[in-house]
């Protein structure tokens, strides 16, 4: 999405509108964006279910503020939205100096974001079977399409060597 987005004839224009919201890290997190999902996945125990839930969230957000993700902004994006999902739709909840430690954000300034967030989508974080089961499909679609690729390029790639 954010190789998409750099692509846009209007990406200048949007992209100095977004350095004034609170998403934007003063540079780019060395950690990739898969790493980072992984790290979240892995120290927040976060469910399947929540982690399809954050992702329709950051649409109702980019949608709601025509926010683009960026380098700067997605990797911060991504773990608001995913703390909120964890806050709406499970029962076991750290505290917020752990999500803080594990996001790399200060607990401050994790409050701001989670505030942020929820006030651009006016607190709507209800979701309906069809749209959950939509997103789902789209992912497990998406999933099978890399895994896929990566089997092909695999079983093509067999016998040949590197080295001289």
């Amino acid at each position: 999405i954010i190789i998409k987005n750099k692509k846009l004839p209007y990406f200048a224009s949007l992209f100095k509108r977004q350095l004034k919201l609170p998403f934007n890290a003063k540079y780019i997190p060395s950690i990739s964006i898969s790493d980072y999902i992984t790290r979240i996945v892995q120290y927040t125990k976060i469910e399947e279910n929540t982690l399809i839930s954050s992702l329709i969230f950051i649409d109702r957000l980019c949608n709601e503020k025509h926010i683009m993700l960026t380098e700067f902004n997605v990797h911060r994006i991504i773990f608001t939205a995913c703390l909120i999902a964890i806050k709406v739709n499970e029962d076991q909840i750290f505290n917020m100096e752990y999500y803080s430690q594990t996001c790399g954000v200060k607990i401050t300034e994790l409050n701001k974001l989670e505030s942020f967030f929820c006030n651009v989508v006016n607190f709507h974080f209800y979701i309906d079977e069809k749209e959950f089961e939509m997103y789902k499909q789209y992912l497990y679609t998406m999933n099978q399409i890399s895994y896929t690729k990566v089997k092909n390029a695999t079983n093509h790639n067999e016998g040949i060597s590197l080295q001289n």
